[in-house]
């Protein structure tokens, strides 16, 4: 493990192997300090979270709420990180209804384009059924339906729900956009941080375009508000994350990080801690917050 802050972690509650529970031990046995679960479009149930907090404070580690919006943007797909020392869930919870139903429809799609190439028949509905009412139904929850009666491995599976894959549902009407996001996030008293925003795959264009749509987005989104990018993630090269500083720096921006972890199930080449922020950053990034909700 290589840093001891790490803002983007993912629970159970969306796509990740462990349950919060489970994670408080995880981080203390990978010597975290300081940590956020960002999950996809949800956040726990404030039972949980508080067992949560409560679990990660005996064992010293900081602990900030969060969640990770997907949006889209032009042809971009753009994930919104936002964080906040307690959200006021009501708010983000009926602002994130008509994306996660619209979710379901969507996967729902995927499965049927999935039953048609393999010529078989899952119960999408049990599935439903077994993830639970409150937490977000993924692509995982799919897959892992179909790894059972295929000789396909998750990767293989992944490959042809994504872009260009066969079984690829593009986003609906339900997506928002990264200004409904970050709108959405400080009403419900969080501050938006742009996740992981020089990942080429998630554009239908080519990496120099897709890479000037999102330096002028931040621009754009910097004028209502965003706080900050994510600069330190996995798949960011050592170039990226120079020019991710640049611009934090010019446009005065704070700077997060986080591996994006997942578990060895759904992400196995990601391992907890492997990006996020050193102790003086992460000072700066706790300070922050402190001072937007003070």
């Amino acid at each position: 493990m290589k840093y001891k802050y790490d803002l983007h972690l993912h629970s159970d509650w969306s796509d990740g192997d462990y349950s919060l529970a489970e994670i408080s031990k995880i981080a203390k046995e990978n010597g975290l300090r300081g940590l956020a679960i960002t999950d996809h479009n949800v956040i726990a149930s404030e039972n949980e979270l508080n067992k949560f907090k409560k679990e990660c404070q005996k064992k010293s580690i900081e602990t900030f709420e969060g969640i990770e919006i997907t949006t889209n943007y032009g042809g971009v797909d753009i994930h919104v990180l936002g964080y906040s020392l307690k959200f006021n869930k009501k708010i983000l919870r009926n602002g994130l209804k008509k994306t996660i139903s619209g979710y379901v429809e969507r996967w729902r799609k995927t499965s049927q384009k999935l039953e048609k190439f393999f010529n078989l028949k899952i119960n999408f509905e049990k599935i439903r059924k077994e993830r639970g009412i409150y937490k977000f139904l993924t692509r995982f929850d799919v897959i892992k339906a179909f790894q059972k009666d295929t000789a396909k491995n998750i990767n293989e599976l992944i490959a042809l729900t994504i872009r260009k894959g066969i079984a690829y549902v593009p986003y609906g009407h339900y997506i928002m956009s990264p200004f409904e996001a970050l709108k959405l996030i400080k009403k419900a008293d969080g501050i938006a941080i742009m996740a992981h925003p020089l990942t080429p795959e998630r554009s239908n264009f080519p990496k120099e375009k897709t890479k000037k749509i999102i330096t002028q987005l931040i621009k754009k989104l910097k004028d209502k508000g965003l706080a900050g990018v994510e600069v330190f993630y996995p798949l960011h090269t050592k170039k990226q994350e120079k020019t991710l500083l640049n611009l934090a720096k010019k446009n005065n921006l704070l700077i997060t990080g986080g591996s994006d972890w997942h578990g060895e199930k759904n992400k196995p080449a990601i391992k907890i801690g492997m990006a996020g922020l050193n102790k003086k950053q992460f000072t700066k990034f706790k300070n922050y917050l402190k001072k937007s909700e003070s």
